[in-house]
């Protein structure tokens, strides 16, 4: 895929809906906000960029973390949001958190996933100190950016402290 456009978005259906819904309604998403803006999320020159993003994707879904870091870390550099929030990801769950934060931190702007995963750090005190107040920071970017998840956990984490602050 080039770009983002309705074509692209019937061909990422056919093949994620079942799997990934989520990545899907965010794909749509995208796709929705490229449309009140103008502004191709892609130039249609970066095939090559294109297709890397779509095997960062990819192998970080099957895990092949090994092969998701070398295909997703030149365009993580390069400021793909997406390939950052993989490059997190993927640093997460080797455990290797100071790196993961470092990656979420330059996606969080613009991404809900890398937004909740900083706040799952903070909550858990995962390659930073435990903040509750940073977590509950994160947890309402990461919905405010559209993460479906966010709400739920933060208000857990409300209740959660609530419930410790009446003991």
């Amino acid at each position: 895929m080039d770009e983002i456009t309705e074509a692209s978005l019937a061909l990422y259906r056919r093949g994620y809906s079942f799997s990934c819904p989520q990545d899907v309604a965010a794909y749509e998403e995208r796709l929705e906000a490229m449309r009140q803006a103008s502004v191709p999320a892609l130039p249609p020159s970066s095939e090559s960029l294109s297709r890397q993003l779509n095997n960062c994707y990819l192998l970080t879904q099957i895990r092949n973390f090994s092969g998701a870091l070398d295909t997703c870390r030149g365009p993580a550099e390069a400021g793909a949001v997406g390939a950052q929030v993989r490059m997190a990801q993927i640093q997460n769950a080797l455990g290797n958190h100071e790196s993961a934060y470092r990656w979420a931190q330059q996606a969080a702007p613009e991404s809900g996933e890398a937004a909740n995963l900083l706040g799952e750090m903070y909550a858990q005190g995962l390659g930073v100190a435990q903040d509750k107040a940073a977590a509950a920071k994160w947890f309402r970017t990461a919905a405010g950016l559209g993460h479906a998840g966010a709400k739920n956990t933060l208000d857990n984490l409300v209740s959660a402290s609530a419930g410790d602050n009446a003991d």
